[in-house]
């Protein structure tokens, strides 16, 4: 998979390509700014190491994808994806879902997550799938109008219950 570079402000060039291992501490540095919003400091912290694992594995996997969003040397943001395990989902290759999707919080509102969607998108495209899909948490409304306004439509609930 190629990179490509574009301009998202003025004299900043992002570059897109696919995550390498050394990008993990930069990648967990934006993931904790969005999940403080859920978690203590500590429980990020005790967390970091099982993220990094699942990080390795998902760069392992021929399954999946993680990319990242670049400035200079700097990770600005990054997406990831995988086809959902789902039988209807094998006949058709229907649909290729976002598992995760962040940019650094003074860079949001600056084109850089719709840049990543569009790039996941012909990345998902490339394999075959005919659809891309995201989720977001009930609370997240200004990710939620994101979506929307990156042609995204409202279809499905997801139900969760503790166990």
């Amino acid at each position: 998979m190629s990179s490509i570079t574009t301009l998202i402000m003025p004299a900043e060039e992002v570059t897109i390509r696919e995550a390498r291992e050394g990008d993990f501490g930069r990648i967990f540095v934006i993931m904790k700014s969005l999940m403080s919003i859920h978690l203590s400091d500590d429980d990020l912290t005790g967390l970091e190491k099982s993220f990094e694992m699942k990080f390795l594995e998902i760069l392992q996997s021929d399954k999946g994808c993680f990319f990242v969003a670049e400035s200079g040397e700097e990770v600005v943001g990054f997406i990831s994806g995988a086809p959902p395990l789902a039988l209807w989902n094998i006949r058709e290759r229907e649909m290729f879902m976002i598992e995760e999707l962040a940019v650094r919080e003074d860079l949001r509102s600056n084109g850089l997550g719709s840049l990543l969607i569009e790039f996941f998108r012909d990345y998902a495209k490339k394999q075959g799938y005919k659809r891309i899909a995201a989720s977001s948490h009930v609370a997240r409304e200004r990710a939620h109008n994101f979506y929307l306004k990156n042609g995204f439509a409202k279809e499905e609930f997801v139900f969760v219950k503790d166990i």
